[in-house]
């Protein structure tokens, strides 16, 4: 059952996703036992028939609740890969750390990082990482955006990502500065 009409974009966290995809199962479920009834296959004394005109309808909906399951699956697929990254705002004790920072041209302060801790500045271990988290934000703002939270000038962030070094007082020096948290 192919279905047109409007794109809708959601956030969910991994366990809210889960119970999204259990509460489908259950219709999937309770509709694929309604079809199973029409054809006299239903065991379940205590099954509760779904309102429908004949088990062809029955499976339909069974149908179309396992393609918004599948659909939905498949797109959480590639982000379930993807650990969460845990950015480092301090190294260990008498080393450095490279990694990444997410920056942004400040109107008082002009370019400098822009996330931090109560330790320190966030530094990203990989530029990969570094580049979710910035994908991450722009999808915050393109989210907030269509529920019309923000304006569309507002959606660019103006975040960017710059190599840098973290020291173990919390600095971070860039190519060109360094930064005190």
């Amino acid at each position: 059952m192919a279905m047109k009409g409007r794109l809708y974009h959601f956030s969910l966290r991994s366990a809210d996703f889960g119970q999204l995809i259990d509460g489908l199962c259950a219709r999937r479920d309770s509709w694929a036992e309604t079809a199973k009834w029409f054809r006299g296959e239903c065991k379940d004394p205590f099954f509760m028939i779904e309102e429908c005109r004949d088990e062809e309808e029955a499976q339909e909906i069974a149908d179309h609740y396992s393609e918004i399951i599948e659909n939905l699956q498949a797109q959480a697929a590639p982000q379930r890969k993807r650990k969460c990254p845990e950015p480092v705002a301090r190294p260990a004790p008498g080393t450095l750390a490279d990694g990444w920072c997410l920056y942004a041209d400040t109107l008082c302060a002009g370019v400098q990082p822009v996330e931090r801790s109560e330790d320190g500045f966030w530094v990203y271990a990989s530029k990969r990482e570094a580049e979710e988290a910035w994908a991450e934000n722009l999808i915050d703002r393109c989210h907030e955006f269509l529920r019309g939270e923000r304006e569309t000038e507002e959606v660019d962030s103006g975040l960017f990502v710059v190599p840098v070094t973290l020291h173990p007082d919390g600095t971070v020096a860039d190519e060109n500065n360094e930064f005190t948290p």
